[in-house]
């Protein structure tokens, strides 16, 4: 079991490439994930878990998969990755998971359940939860000993920018769901490449940066923020406690 306070580190659109050496807006993402990873082991090598929010890849090909296993792999914990819009579903499953990389529906650790969902819309950009995942949702939030940290890839709020256009579209059947956990909920999700945080009640809500890439947060049209690359980092205690940081790598 691990010891508390649980430590998870999220990871978000890391948008990698078949050419390991492809940039994403001047950003080379491979090189970029390279230096996050390795910033991650050194800062909090007693992590318990990572997780990876969707846009693994940019264009859904097996060999950046592949990439993305050889890193990750390194690491030597336990990985859970969701899709987002830019990914191939069929090719995670078949090029990425691993004896330590995971597409589950949850998992649980220290008091806490996490919900891994799939909000990708098959060549759309936009999110949604389809009712499959609202099932899943519903039947694996009923257990009222648990605290809940749920990883979506698509925002599920308007963060006043022009991110918002490809958002989650049904937010509201999905915030009825989590509505009736009387536990402490976290949602993070990705997307956005931007930081973001916000609690309302039982509710905290977390977008996180980009391994390469960041969006200037409340522009209209995308507007590329010279911060550099960051992660997420969350401890998670029993008692339905959490601290959170960003953390910024600076010359990746």
């Amino acid at each position: 079991m691990a010891v508390e306070p649980v430590t998870i580190i999220q990871i978000t659109d890391t948008h990698l490439f078949a050419d390991n050496q492809e940039c994403l807006k001047g950003i080379p993402t491979y090189q970029s994930l390279q230096v996050v990873l390795s910033d991650t082991a050194n800062r909090f090598p007693y992590a318990d878990a990572y997780l990876f929010t969707g846009d693994l890849s940019q264009d859904g090909s097996p060999e950046s998969y592949i990439h993305l296993k050889e890193l990750v792999e390194k690491l030597n914990k336990s990985c859970f990755v969701i899709p987002g819009n830019h990914d191939d579903l069929s090719n995670i499953k078949t090029f990425l998971t691993s004896d330590h990389v995971f597409l589950e529906d949850y998992t649980d650790v220290g008091g806490w359940r996490i919900i891994l969902m799939n909000t990708q819309v098959v060549n759309e950009e936009h999110g949604f939860v389809s009712d499959r995942e609202l099932k899943k949702l519903k039947t694996n939030i009923i257990d009222k000993t648990y605290n809940y940290l749920v990883c979506i890839h698509h925002p599920p709020i308007d963060l006043e920018c022009f991110i918002d256009e490809t958002r989650l579209r049904n937010e509201s059947a999905f915030f009825d769901a989590i509505g009736t956990i009387t536990g402490q909920v976290v949602v993070i999700w990705g997307h956005a490449h931007q930081e973001y945080v916000e609690r309302r009640n039982n509710l905290l809500l977390l977008g996180a940066p980009s391994s390469c890439v960041q969006f200037k947060p409340k522009e209209s049209v995308f507007v590329k923020d010279e911060l550099p690359p960051g992660y997420r980092v969350l401890k998670l205690y029993a008692s339905g406690r959490v601290d959170t940081e960003i953390v910024r790598v600076y010359g990746s």
